[in-house]
């Protein structure tokens, strides 16, 4: 019990530090910090942080121009918070996609996913 308590502790320590980094512009950095915490909330079965990393992988992946794999990785994440009944990660999923199609330029679609988010919370 112990070890998965710090286990928790340290995969959303990687998760924060990783959402710091994908701010700052240091892709790479932030892209390896929120593997490790994908990694460790499966290795302990955190769903709620599995979700986050999933989802801030995919705006981090927006941020570096993977445009293919962000969509994947934000849409996993939307549909991981619908089959959990979590309406909040879901919309700040959904928001995330809707950022991702801006920057696509699916308008659009953005404001399909952002008016979800928001009618959602």
């Amino acid at each position: 019990m112990e070890r998965d308590g710090s286990l928790r502790a340290l995969a959303l320590a990687r998760l924060n530090l990783g959402v710091q980094l994908a701010d700052l512009r240091r892709a790479e950095d932030a892209q390896r910090h929120l593997e490790g915490a994908l990694a460790l909330s499966r290795e302990i079965g955190w769903r709620n942080c599995e979700m986050m990393a999933v989802r801030e992988l995919g705006a981090a992946y927006r941020r570096v121009g993977e445009l293919d794999r962000s969509r994947r990785s934000i849409e996993q994440a939307v549909a991981m918070a619908e089959m959990a009944g979590d309406p909040l990660d879901a919309a700040l999923s959904r928001v995330r996609l809707g950022e991702l199609c801006t920057t696509c330029g699916l308008l659009e679609e953005a404001r399909t996913h952002l008016k979800a988010a928001h009618d959602a919370i």
